[in-house]
């Protein structure tokens, strides 16, 4: 198993109602059509100290290893990027 994407979950404003959705990371994942075993999550929410310095940690990890940021989009236009 190959992490490949990191997905981002969280709110979007729809460009269609104005509304805001929070995208969720199944539904990211299967908007961009790919795998949650090829995905590593990044979480939005940080309570205290101990999962900020995870987030920090897994922000260095995707930079290191070059992973393709996946997150939700307001165009809704949910083609994969390239690196």
């Amino acid at each position: 198993m190959t992490i490949k994407y990191a997905l981002f979950p969280g709110p979007v404003r729809s460009r269609r109602d104005g509304q805001y959705h929070y995208i969720h990371e199944a539904d990211l994942a299967r908007l961009y059509g790919v795998r949650m075993s090829d995905c590593l999550v990044v979480r939005r929410a940080v309570n205290g100290p101990n999962e900020w310095r995870e987030r920090e940690m897994l922000l260095d990890r995707i930079k290191e290893q070059g992973l393709i940021e996946l997150r939700p989009r307001y165009d809704g236009n949910y083609t994969l990027p390239t690196k």
